[in-house]
């Protein structure tokens, strides 16, 4: 009982090392063999000892993320879930250099064997387990989580081991969900396995067994087997012809497997080399030509299976991305005439697979000008996904339709492709005239009753309601003009009269002489009205609101919805007016009765947004619904393109130096140099020529390269850094001299402490006018990097170079040798009858793994 015990807490040593594990398995193996064969404390516990190798051993729990480690396995309490990280990642010195020490290594060409024999259920195929949590966890668990080459032959000699489940891939260390490629199935071990097992549909399927995402190692399949299948027919049949037809690589093979198609699809129907038996409409009518042609194309299916992939929507040669180009063609044109001659289906889903072909980085021109001609929309799923060279025509439509979609294209020639990007920005910059729909969502937000009946709130309310309409602190772009015979005033807005100026008075006419046509959607508000008591009341009217205007020859047509207050909801009208008169009610001198009444109505007031809201469509529709999402995207996968030099991607920051405000329909954003930066932060492209040039916005009292993680300073900046000149550094980057500090500090911050050049941190340490808290950080990094440092100084050419940054008593006349020599001092003291401790601890000091200040390591040996 007790040497079980003391196996388990060993087994659970994360250092414990493969050797000794191997022993320890050696002799719980000859406990095994003791095992009673019924239930007692003696063989329960070694059935749970049996579990717990079974856990080391299988699990992954070599990195500190690695998915094993979780408090319970198969119903076992492990604890390994509440493993610090101190012991998932533990250090050793190797070399002077720090390494992870190896941790739980257990796997290896002897352990696999003895532990296959011990616990035969850990090799056992484990389709069907769908519990990972009860014992069958560990059905198949080896398999599944093999990490030894050694361990795998083992396996594979292994005749009573599923040879399909060896070819699948193994479980994910980081995500028990998740799967990854098996490293040990090369060419040959992949083809051995294959030709021996016994059933070939499983390839066929997409198994997800327990844990999705763990499926057969499909990807990759070794040319060999290619070749052993398609001299085996039969073996195309049992896997599938759409899932072999994704394994092809070579022209040969491609060939081979389109006759392969067609024999098995039309059997003698089909002559070899392309060549059909037709069948005439005349064939049909004779039963025993008919049964013929039924028995013929009983597997015609096999066509669309071998190049959909059937109805699943996965594999066939739509998605090869080898598909010779004049294969692609053939499944799109050729083979659905074969079908149709022969009176049976072949695509039903032609729309989906076009989508499938169009995103196949193989498509070629004679395809893309197929799929076009097919569905034009397409362009934009080929020019984003598909490795496609795209022609002037292409690029003129996507400028007008949607620019962006190109810069995710980066097979477009690069000339081509920065025009696109041009043209692009200077759409963007154009200035937006407003909002297209701005006056359809005032009409549409209008309350028609507060507009048409005087009863609901009054007349003097209904007339403010009106007013509200034309103001341009509400409405800014909104315009009217009035005409009518009523006289009186209403107090309207004056800076929204739309009428023509009155001279005299110098601001626009109250009251238009004429009618002025408004040529697009309009309100027309009429009505009668006198005055009583001081209040304006109206009656008889009449609210419309104009959805269209149409001028043909001298006729004027308009479709909209006419309002009253008896019929608040309103009625569709289709008018055809033959002047402008006509529209607006407006009495011609020859047709007036009374030459004094020159209108129709008392009151017309007609409200129109100043601009004519097609005239505000000349920019395209993708830049009327621009957002800044979709400008930055396009902006970062512009940049991202590695075509692009350097002195592209300063052009690009130029564009965006002085930054814009950019208005669309939907949105209201700038972007600016900034946005720019943090493109090219985000993707690693900074240069120091980048630097350089904008080393004033990166490096001024802003403290933008704070927010940078990928940002390193220039060799240029590094040296202002170190200057005591406030002019030269001013006009270099708007810093004062008293601010420098923060900039120091960030250069040797622990994002740079390894990288920073050692001569840096001996400037900060010498040079006077450097802070003491700069002093103290190059203090610390010296000590981190000491090795690096006294060779530096060994280098130096002048030998009154000392320590008097330190300000202590010691005088260094030869600064690198007395280094050494408290260096020395310093080891011997703390180990001193220990010369192999000695060496252990000047190497982690030297190499800065271990941290001790040389204040420190004189205050030790200060008395020698």
């Amino acid at each position: 009982y007790y040497k079980m015990v003391a196996m388990k807490h060993l087994i659970f040593q994360p250092k414990l090392s493969l050797k000794s594990f191997g022993k320890l398995l050696t002799e719980f193996d000859r406990l095994w063999s003791k095992r009673r064969g019924s239930e007692n404390p003696f063989d329960t516990m070694l059935n749970h000892l049996r579990d717990c190798f079974a856990i080391v051993m299988c699990l992954p729990l070599s990195e500190p993320d690695d998915w094993g480690y979780v408090s319970n396995f198969g119903g076992i309490n492990t604890g390994l879930g509440s493993v610090p990280e101190i012991l998932r990642n533990i250090m050793t010195i190797e070399g002077g250099t720090e390494i992870r020490y190896p941790i739980f290594k257990r796997q290896s060409t002897g352990t696999v064997r003895r532990m296959m024999a011990i616990y035969p259920e850990l090799v056992i195929s484990d389709y069907g387990v769908d519990n990972q949590d009860d014992i069958n966890s560990f059905t198949g668990l080896l398999v599944r989580n093999i990490r030894d080459s050694g361990g795998f032959k083992e396996l594979m000699n292994n005749s009573d081991i599923d040879r399909s489940f060896l070819l699948n891939r193994l479980q994910d260390p980081k995500n028990i969900e998740q799967s990854v490629p098996n490293p040990f199935l090369n060419a040959r071990t992949y083809g051995q396995l294959f030709i021996q097992e016994q059933d070939f549909s499983v390839f066929g399927e997409d198994y997800s067994y327990k844990f999705q995402g763990v499926k057969h190692q499909r990807e990759g399949v070794p040319q060999e087997v290619i070749e052993f299948i398609l001299d085996a027919p039969a073996l195309i049949q049992e896997i599938g012809f759409g899932v072999v037809a994704t394994w092809l690589r070579t022209s040969e093979q491609f060939n081979r497997f389109e006759e392969l198609t067609y024999q098995a699809a039309f059997g003698s129907y089909y002559q070899g080399n392309g060549v059909f038996t037709e069948v005439l409409a005349s064939d049909y009518e004779d039963y025993e030509t008919y049964a013929k042609i039924i028995e013929e194309t009983q597997n015609a299916s096999t066509l669309g299976e071998a190049a959909f992939g059937g109805y699943g929507f996965t594999g066939g040669l739509v998605s090869n991305p080898s598909i010779p180009e004049e294969l692609q063609l053939k499944i799109f044109t050729l083979w659905p005439d074969i079908c149709t001659m022969y009176g049976v289906d072949y695509d039903e889903y032609e729309a989906l697979n076009l989508v499938r072909i169009s995103v196949n980085p193989a498509i070629s021109p004679a395809m893309v000008d197929f799929v076009l001609s097919i569905n034009p929309d397409l362009i934009f799923t080929l020019v984003e996904n598909a490795k496609i060279s795209i022609g002037d025509n292409i690029v003129k439509r996507l400028l007008s339709e949607n620019p962006a979609a190109i810069f995710k294209n980066y097979n477009l020639n690069i000339r081509s492709y920065k025009n696109v990007y041009k043209d692009w920005v200077k759409i963007l910059k154009k200035t937006f005239g407003g909002d297209t729909r701005r006056f359809k969502n005032l009409v549409d937000g209008l309350s028609i009753r507060r507009m048409v009946d005087t009863e609901y709130d009054g007349h003097s309310n209904l007339l403010s309601y009106v007013r509200q309409q034309m103001r341009s602190e509400n409405y800014e772009w909104t315009r009217y003009w009035r005409g009518g015979t009523y006289k009186k005033g209403l107090n309207l807005p004056t800076d929204t009269n739309a009428a023509p100026m009155n001279l005299e008075r110098e601001r626009p006419m109250a009251l238009v002489d004429e009618p002025q046509l408004i040529d697009y959607p309009q309100l027309i508000w009429t009505a009668d009205a006198e005055k009583e008591d001081d209040e304006h009341r109206f009656s008889n009217i009449v609210l419309q609101k104009i959805d269209t205007v149409t001028l043909e020859d001298d006729l004027i047509r308009v479709t909209g919805r006419r309002y009253t207050r008896e019929n608040r909801n309103g009625e569709e009208y289709n008018e055809t007016y033959n002047s402008v008169n006509d529209m607006y009610g407006f009495i011609p001198v020859e047709d007036r009765e009374n030459p004094d009444i020159k209108w129709r109505h008392g009151i017309i007031l007609v409200i129109f947004d100043v601009s004519n809201p097609e005239e505000l469509r000349s920019l395209p529709e993708w830049r009327l619904n621009t957002t800044e999402r979709s400008v930055k995207e396009s902006l970062e996968f512009y940049l991202k393109n590695d075509k692009l030099t350097n002195e592209d991607i300063l052009n690009v920051c130029e564009d965006w130096k002085e930054g814009f405000t950019i208005n669309s329909e939907t949105d209201r954003f700038s972007i600016d140099l900034y946005n720019c930066f943090s493109i090219i932060d985000k993707n690693a492209l900074w240069t120091p020529e980048i630097v350089d040039k904008y080393s004033k916005q990166l490096f001024n009292n802003g403290n933008a390269f704070r927010t940078y993680n990928n940002l390193s300073a220039s060799a240029e900046i590094l040296e202002l850094s170190l200057s005591d000149n406030e002019t030269e550094i001013y006009e270099s980057i708007g810093r004062f001299l008293r601010d420098m500090p923060q900039l120091q500090l960030w250069l040797m911050g622990e994002q740079f402490q390894k990288t920073i050049p050692i001569l840096y941190v001996y400037e900060c340490l010498v040079l006077p006018h450097i802070r003491g808290e700069v002093k103290d950080r190059a203090r610390r990094l010296r000590d981190m990097r000491l090795a690096e440092f006294l060779n530096f100084i060994r280098r130096d050419e002048e030998p009154e170079v000392n320590d008097a940054e330190e300000m202590h008593s010691y005088e260094w006349k030869g600064f690198s040798s007395e280094m050494n020599t408290i260096l020395i001092n310093y080891c011997e003291r703390m180990f001193p009858s220990d010369p192999v401790m000695q060496e252990r601890l000047m190497q982690r000091l030297i190499s800065g793994k271990e941290y001790v200040s040389l204040e420190e390591m004189a205050d030790v040996v200060g008395g020698e």
